[in-house]
């Protein structure tokens, strides 16, 4: 999985050598359906009509990497007479999690049952909840 991470680096980076100077004409995502992109836009670096970069775009991927509410992420460009257009491609993690547990002291049992969502409101927060019986 890393090489691949490496790979796919190198060939954003040699891709896209010629890039530069020209501006960031549109960000495309493809593979996104909970999170809001214009929430994950506003944390990028790479912005629509600014001059595009290709260190800025691998700050980027590292950013919605962290973020752990994807499988897998990887961007790809297209020069056009107006500018760059950049696709972001990424597969979302099922990102709620179910809770569970029990456990006694001396005499006294619990159970808890739960459930957490680790991108709750597409904004990467974690919301949860739970009962204890």
């Amino acid at each position: 999985m890393h090489t691949i991470k490496i790979l796919c680096t190198v060939f954003i980076l040699f891709v896209t050598a010629s890039a530069e100077g020209q501006v960031v004409q549109a960000i495309n995502w493809t593979g996104i359906g909970k999170t809001n992109t214009d929430f994950l836009e506003a944390w990028m670096s790479t912005k629509t009509g600014n001059d595009f970069s290709p260190e800025a775009i691998e700050e980027d991927l590292v950013f919605l990497r962290n973020l752990q509410v994807f499988a897998t992420v990887f961007a790809d460009t297209n020069a056009t007479d107006e500018g760059i257009e950049v696709t972001i491609h990424a597969k979302e993690v099922n990102a709620i999690i179910p809770l569970l547990g029990f456990g006694s002291i001396e005499e006294n049992f619990y159970l808890e049952l739960g459930a957490a969502d680790f991108n709750a409101f597409g904004k990467t927060g974690v919301l949860w909840g739970k009962y204890t019986w």
